[in-house]
């Protein structure tokens, strides 16, 4: 019993540890968020930026998971600022 307690605290600890902080919308192509996922017209995923970097990562997909966007955002909020190169697909 207490081998198995031992494993699941390690499978808990390790999942949090590698865990990555990201925001996710569900938008309109007019830029109005919508809080369900089958009315959106893309996705838009936003991690934080890796140890060294100011910048955040922005990934946008459409619902069928083909890529619309990807670069990097000095701040997000209240509105994208791009930093260096990016990829409209």
């Amino acid at each position: 019993m207490k081998v198995f307690q031992i494993i699941v605290l390690l499978l808990i600890a390790s999942t949090y540890s590698f865990a990555q902080n990201r925001k996710l919308y569900f938008l309109k192509d007019n830029g109005k968020e919508v809080s369900i996922k089958d009315s959106a017209d893309f996705i838009r995923i936003i991690e934080e930026p890796d140890s060294g970097s100011t910048n955040f990562k922005v990934l946008e997909y459409y619902p069928n998971d083909v890529k619309r966007f990807i670069g990097a955002a000095s701040s997000f909020e209240p509105k994208l600022i791009y930093e260096g190169p990016c990829v409209r697909y």
